[in-house]
């Protein structure tokens, strides 16, 4: 293999593209990051509680809520949790959120 072949193999393999065993790895979480939309947050305390209340869901591995976007942007292991399963936390909150965002 050539010294290019060779630094682009690494690259590939650092950077995860799938079919590589870094990538197929089930040690490692497959995690995703999706945006979900969330009204009805008003203050600083509605951005706690939802940050709180999706936190709370197994396979949430980070979250960022925006009040003034009325979104979330939640990164998750998607082996653990779906979207669905955000938004259904969410409306039990009391939320309206929905999945996709648009």
């Amino acid at each position: 293999m050539s010294r290019w072949g060779a630094a682009a193999a690494l690259a590939l393999l650092l950077a995860g593209v799938p079919g590589t065993w870094a990538a197929n790895d089930p040690a490692k979480p497959f995690i995703q990051e999706t945006v979900v939309a969330v009204q009805g947050m008003l203050c600083a305390s509605c951005e706690k509680a939802v940050t709180k209340t999706l936190e709370k869901i197994d396979g949430v591995v980070a979250v960022q809520v925006d009040r003034k976007l009325q979104q979330a942007t939640v990164r998750y292991d998607e082996r653990k949790v779906t979207p669905a399963r955000l938004v259904e936390g969410l409306q039990k909150a009391g939320y309206r959120a929905r999945w996709p965002a648009r």
